[in-house]
Formats: structure tokens, C-alpha cells, sequence
């Protein structure tokens, strides 16, 4: 069996790939990022700390433009602005919905 991380050759493949940030999950990625900003990420209390303030953070950082798509994704907000086939469902929606409202009367 060839040696794995007695070679110097695997020793810096390794070291490589454990640096890579883009290799770790989400959770790793988001464990790293709290310690980086200098949160202790082993307890809950520091868990929770950076994630108030990533979210604040995350918050400040969208525009305009982006909240009124998360909205429209949601069925918030206006339904001119949707694409035609979104609109053609909600619409049909609220005219079965209607019917039914009035049935029940």
C-alpha cells in the first residue's frame, strides 16, 4: 500500500485541500467565518452572536430590488411584476377561492 501522509507530496496536497474554504460544508464555511470575525463558535452563545449579526449584516446589504423579488417569490407585494405564468396561477387561485366563498354562503 503506498504511504498516504508520510510523503511530502501528499503532506502538501493535503494541507492544500484543507485550506480550501470552498471545499467545507455550509456549516463548516459558516463556523470558520464566525471565528475569523472573532466569535467562539463552540458555544451557543457565540453561535447565536454572529448569526444576529451576519443577519444584520445580510439585511443592510440587499437592495431594494432584491427584497421586492423575495417578496414577489413569496406571493407578497404586487402581481403585475411576475412573470405571466405565476400570474395566470394566482389569478385562478383567487377565482376558485371566491367561487368557494361564495358557495358557502
Amino acid at each position: 500500500m503506498p504511504c498516504l501522509l508520510n510523503c511530502a507530496d501528499n503532506e502538501e496536497r493535503l494541507a492544500k485541500l484543507l485550506a480550501n474554504a470552498e471545499l467545507f460544508s455550509p456549516h463548516k464555511q459558516q463556523s470558520m467565518a464566525g471565528l475569523e470575525v472573532g466569535f467562539d463558535m463552540n458555544t451557543d452563545e457565540g453561535h447565536e452572536g454572529y448569526m444576529q449579526q451576519w443577519r444584520k449584516d445580510k439585511i443592510v446589504s440587499w437592495s431594494a430590488d432584491e427584497i421586492s423579488l423575495l417578496n414577489q417569490a413569496h406571493g407578497i407585494g404586487q402581481a403585475k411584476n411576475l412573470f405571466p405564468a405565476l400570474r395566470k396561477k394566482r389569478k385562478s387561485t383567487q377565482k376558485l377561492t371566491r367561487k368557494a366563498r361564495k358557495k358557502n354562503r
